[in-house]
C-alpha cells in the first residue's frame, strides 16, 4: 500500500467541522440573548422605572452585572482546556461577595419599625427571576453543547449563578428598594435558582 493510499483510508471517513466561537464570543452572545430578554420584558411588562441614583444602588446594579459576566465568562472558560482560569474565578467570587456583603449591609442599616412589603411583591419577584433565568440558561446549554467540562460542577454552577443574577438586578431596578426583602427575595432567590438550574444543566449535558 502507498503512502497516498493510506492517507486516503484514514482520512476517507473525515468531515470539515466549524471550529467553536472562543469563550469571549461565546460571551458575548450569550448576554446580548441575555441582556435583550429582559430589556423586552422591561418594556412590555413594566413600565420604565426611575432609577435611584444613589451611589450604592448603582454600586449593586453594577456589582450585578459584572457577577453576572465574571461567572459567565468563567462557565465558558471551563469548556476549554488549558485556559487560565483563576483570575476570573477570583473576580468572580469577590464581586459575588462584595454584592452580598453590600445587601446585608443595607439590611442592618435601614428602619425596620417602618418596613411593609406587599405580598404581591414576594410572588412576582419570586417568578420574574426564575422565568428570566430560563431563556440564558438555555442559551448556555446551546453554547456549550457537545464540550468536554473540566470541572462540570463547577463550570455549570458558575453557568447557573450568571443566568440568575442579572434577573435579580432587574428586579432591583423595578421591584421595592427596601433592602431585606431585596437580598430575600432578589439576591436569595437568584441564588437558589442559579444552584437549581446548574443542576439541570449537569445533569442534561452530553459530552461528545
Amino acid at each position: 500500500m502507498t503512502d497516498q493510499n493510506l492517507i486516503q483510508n484514514l482520512t476517507k471517513d473525515l468531515k470539515p467541522v466549524n471550529p467553536w466561537l472562543s469563550p469571549e464570543k461565546r460571551l458575548l452572545v450569550w448576554f446580548f440573548i441575555h441582556f435583550s430578554s429582559i430589556g423586552a420584558y422591561l418594556l412590555i411588562a413594566n413600565p420604565i422605572p426611575q432609577i435611584n441614583f444613589n451611589p450604592k444602588y448603582i454600586f449593586e446594579l453594577g456589582l450585578f452585572f459584572a457577577t453576572s459576566l465574571s461567572c459567565g465568562y468563567l462557565a465558558f472558560l471551563s469548556v476549554i482546556p488549558g485556559t487560565k482560569r483563576k483570575s476570573v474565578f477570583r473576580l468572580s467570587l469577590i464581586t459575588f461577595f462584595l454584592l452580598a456583603s453590600s445587601m446585608l449591609i443595607g439590611v442592618f442599616s435601614e428602619d425596620h419599625n417602618h418596613i411593609h412589603v406587599h405580598n404581591g411583591y414576594v410572588s412576582n419577584c419570586f417568578l420574574e427571576v426564575i422565568v428570566l433565568g430560563m431563556i440564558p440558561m438555555v442559551t448556555f446549554a446551546i453554547l456549550m453543547r457537545n464540550g468536554i467540562m473540566i470541572n462540570k460542577l463547577r463550570g455549570y454552577f458558575f453557568a447557573g449563578l450568571a443566568s440568575s443574577v442579572i434577573p435579580a438586578g432587574h428586579m432591583h431596578i423595578i421591584c421595592s428598594p427596601i433592602a431585606h426583602h431585596a437580598l430575600i427575595w432578589h439576591f436569595g432567590v437568584a441564588v437558589v435558582v442559579g444552584l437549581i438550574g446548574g443542576a439541570v444543566l449537569v445533569t442534561t449535558h452530553k459530552e461528545k
